[in-house]
């Protein structure tokens, strides 16, 4: 039997009994299906050690006895292959454990965040829609200014950048409402721009849902998984005793 090396605290027993080692990029649950792999072959080699040799004076066969130290080797790989399960699996429930509980604190505070945007602007829509239906009829910028337009700095500096040729002045000159009917139509642009948020808002919001169901049954199937070996850790401990048994008799 070759000498065991522990490696970042696992070991891993193939089918030639050499020690692997994980790596960074191997998962503790692919880690684990990996031992269950190791697992059920040590278990079916287990059950086609007895083997049976001809007999030339006799010309039939009989059973081959186990040596003490090959019945102490076989004894100490099936411990082995036993306690290496039971540490792979305790490794891989911690780590999903820790997962499960990281990702739903960050998805939580995420979508907390993502549903105070939205309810944020759909006040501010609404405020806007009721502003746009009160200022029907608006004659100067003072007008403009009670029903709390933005403020007259900010709208000019934006309608700057919108003029290359900065002639401000075509805004009051065409008619005297010019001015006040220029501010609204910057109020309605800005409210569009509102409503294109609140719609990416929303898809933000129902692609994080998504994403969280789909996160959900993956989480589902990984549980199952580790039902499952469960199980297989039963049958080989089973398997063991029953060897141990027969070896007894």
């Amino acid at each position: 039997m070759s000498d065991d090396k522990t490696i970042d605290g696992f070991l891993v027993r193939d089918r030639d009994n050499a020690t692997t080692k994980t790596t960074k990029e191997e998962s503790r649950y692919e880690f684990l299906l990996r031992v269950i792999e190791n697992v059920k072959t040590v278990a079916k080699e287990q059950l086609q050690r007895k083997r049976f040799k001809k007999n030339d004076d006799e010309d039939k066969e009989e059973l081959e006895l186990e040596s003490l130290e090959t019945y102490h080797d076989r004894r100490k790989d099936a411990q082995f292959v036993l306690i290496e399960l039971r540490r792979a699996n305790r490794d891989a429930m911690l780590e999903m454990e820790e997962k499960k509980l990281n990702f739903v604190e960050r998805k939580r505070k995420e979508v907390e965040k993502i549903g105070k945007k939205v309810l944020s602007a759909e006040y501010e829509k609404s405020h806007l829609t009721m502003e746009m239906q009160s200022r029907q009829g608006i004659a100067t910028s003072e007008d403009a200014l009670k029903f709390d337009f933005v403020d007259e700095e900010t709208f000019l500096k934006s309608e700057k950048k919108k003029n290359k040729n900065n002639k401000m002045s075509a805004l009051t000159t065409k008619n005297k409402n010019a001015f006040a009917e220029r501010r609204l139509e910057d109020e309605l642009e800005r409210r569009k721009e509102l409503l294109e948020r609140i719609e990416k808002a929303k898809e933000r919001k129902i692609s994080l849902q998504r994403s969280k169901l789909e996160r959900e049954e993956k989480k589902r199937e990984a549980e199952n998984a580790i039902k499952d070996l469960k199980r297989t850790a039963a049958m080989v401990g089973e398997k063991f005793k029953t060897i141990v048994h027969q070896e007894k008799k």
